[in-house]
């Protein structure tokens, strides 16, 4: 990275005046010299005239050691990332003076924040990325109240840096929403050395300030009402699992509420051939492991059940980078069969060995014991379903999802299958044990499935709610026939009784009333003409999936397609996970 001296000393002159350093004053450095935030360590402290303590890599990861050269050279002012904090506090450590703390390199959570006011005189948080100088924004957090944040705020920008928070559509966003936090001004890096097109693509120009660049951090992030510059995430942490777009780090922040539970983190993987899954990595403030049951029991008290993460996986300490960072990718592979799920015991019968089977290809695991908890093993809804239809496919019944619910491990489900199939046995007109799906008779009311009824109780709970909003956006290429394509999404709505379906409460009971013609037809949008179409075409694609459907009124199927010139369009599909279940 290429980093001017301009910018660097606009950096050093701000921090300088915010410490105000002097010769009674003592730096202690325990970052690496490897980042960049030891700059910090050594210009600022040479302009007040203070004095420098270089502690040796092995004290920095020894909490005693650590504590003690803070005592013995008099330290008063210290920059750490917060895993060094925390090392700090595991020994309880309590500062022999007044000591001003500086945490940086990564979010900051408000307990620890809340720790080091304790043992400090002061704290203060820096945030910056690495193509900007070191840092671009503080925060003295004792001027807060910790307990409305799950991470200490981003703060204000230092001199001479502008920051904004854009939204779809390359527009400013109001306060409340998210948007990605770009940065301007002197603090800029001139670029990846050697990189142009690297450079060319996170540098781009400012629309708000011509001649000017402007650095796009991918760091979610929104003004509160407040004025405060609240950190979210990052757009790189967003992922998509079973067709529902997750934010990482709310999975952390709630994590990290539960009361053992010391430091996150959630990451995503593709496991084997099958899904993507969310692993939950963490330490507790004692080094014992809670119950991970009781884990997924504090997710669900706030979050949604597709964000609840497959697998738990409990660590003495996070595996760092030499500056200090948590490193993601040192992270050990989740233990598809984790220490909770008990000691191993084998199948004992036919249909035990078959569900073992069936469960060990559908959750990538070797092998599975007739008590192993699916859930625990990292299923999920979709995949009890699968269940569902293998068990149907191999012994002729049906147990339903919700069995696999009931009865979660292979001795419980076993148990079922075996009812089912005695009983299908017993039936004459049964005798090769299928089961006949008939079609429905009338046309009134039909009773919701027990999945559906689930959705539908949620939506009550939070009607403007769209995390069971299902979308995808195609791009048409080339001449198209839209009147062709109007008729076959309607031909489709006609085709599937559950797309022209609405909900009505009959006697206290939710029904789906199935509407003889579609409620809905296809939407045509035309942004032709427009300054910067596809970005119009976006916004219109994102205000189309991020709109929440009315289940009493509203079709579960929402289709619009975008005209951006003769030969190029955007089709939008919004469904209601009421209508599918993203699997078949």
């Amino acid at each position: 990275m290429q980093v001017s001296h301009r910018s660097l000393l606009n950096f050093t002159l701000h921090i300088s005046d915010m410490l105000q350093l002097s010769s009674r004053d003592v730096f202690a450095s325990v970052v690496s010299t490897a980042f960049d935030a030891s700059l910090i360590d050594y210009l600022v402290p040479l302009l007040g005239g203070a004095s420098i303590v270089i502690a040796p890599h092995e004290v920095v990861g020894d909490a005693e050691r650590l504590s003690q050269l803070i005592a013995d050279s008099g330290t008063t002012v210290m920059q750490a990332t917060p895993v060094t904090w925390q090392l700090l506090r595991e020994i309880d450590w309590n500062a022999p003076r007044p000591v001003v703390a500086l945490s940086g390199g990564e979010a900051l959570p408000t307990d620890l924040a809340a720790w080091i006011l304790d043992r400090c005189s002061a704290g203060i948080s820096l945030y910056g990325p690495t193509e900007t100088t070191v840092y671009i924004s503080t925060q003295d957090f004792s001027m807060l109240d910790l307990s409305t944040f799950h991470s200490v705020p981003l703060g204000q920008p230092i001199d001479n840096v502008d920051v904004y928070v854009i939204a779809e559509g390359n527009r400013l966003a109001p306060a409340g929403e998210v948007g990605e936090l770009c940065v301007s001004g002197v603090a800029l890096a001139r670029g990846y050395v050697n990189r142009p097109e690297e450079t060319e693509r996170a540098f781009v120009d400012n629309p708000f300030r011509p001649d000017e660049r402007m650095y796009r951090t991918g760091d979610l992030v929104r003004y509160r009402s407040d004025g405060v510059l609240e950190f979210l995430g990052r757009l790189d942490h967003q992922v998509k699992v079973r067709g529902f777009r997750i934010e990482l780090g709310e999975i952390e922040a709630t994590l990290t509420q539960y009361t053992a539970v010391q430091q996150t983190v959630v990451t995503a993987h593709q496991h084997a051939s099958l899904d993507t899954r969310l692993t939950a990595y963490y330490t507790t403030v004692d080094g014992t492991q809670p119950d991970h049951a009781r884990l997924r029991e504090h997710l669900a008290l706030s979050l949604p059940v597709h964000m609840t993460p497959s697998a738990f996986v409990h660590l003495a300490a996070f595996p760092l980078t030499p500056n200090g960072k948590i490193d993601r990718k040192a992270l050990p592979v989740p233990d598809v069969r984790p220490e909770s799920a008990g000691a191993y015991i084998a199948p004992r019968t036919d249909i035990e060995n078959e569900l073992a089977l069936i469960w060990a290809g559908l959750l990538g695991v070797s092998r599975v014991g007739v008590e192993d908890d699916f859930f625990e093993l990292g299923g999920h809804s979709l995949l009890a379903a699968q269940v569902d239809a293998r068990v149907r496919k191999l012994f002729g019944v049906r147990v339903s999802v919700r069995a696999v619910f009931e009865y979660p491990t292979v001795a419980g489900l076993a148990r079922a299958v075996a009812r089912a199939v005695d009983e299908a046995a017993g039936e004459a007109d049964e005798a090769a044990g299928t089961t006949v799906i008939v079609p429905r008779s009338g046309s009134g009311p039909v009773p919701l499935s027990f999945a559906q009824r689930r959705l539908w109780f949620l939506q009550q709970l939070d009607p403007s709610g769209v995390q069971y909003n299902l979308w995808s956006v195609l791009r048409l290429r080339g001449r198209l026939d839209e009147q062709a394509l109007g008729d076959a999404v309607a031909d489709i709505v006609s085709r599937h009784e559950v797309l022209r379906t609405t909900i009505s409460v009959e006697d206290g009971d939710p029904v789906q009333v199935i509407h003889p013609q579609p409620l809905t037809s296809m939407e045509v949008t035309d942004v032709q003409g427009r300054t910067a179409p596809d970005e119009h075409a976006r916004a219109i694609a994102v205000a189309d999936v991020n709109r929440p459907f009315d289940l009493r009124t509203d079709a579960p199927i929402r289709t619009r397609l975008i005209r951006l010139a003769p030969d190029e369009h955007h089709l939008v599909i919004s469904l209601h996970h009421i209508a599918s279940d993203a699997w078949s």
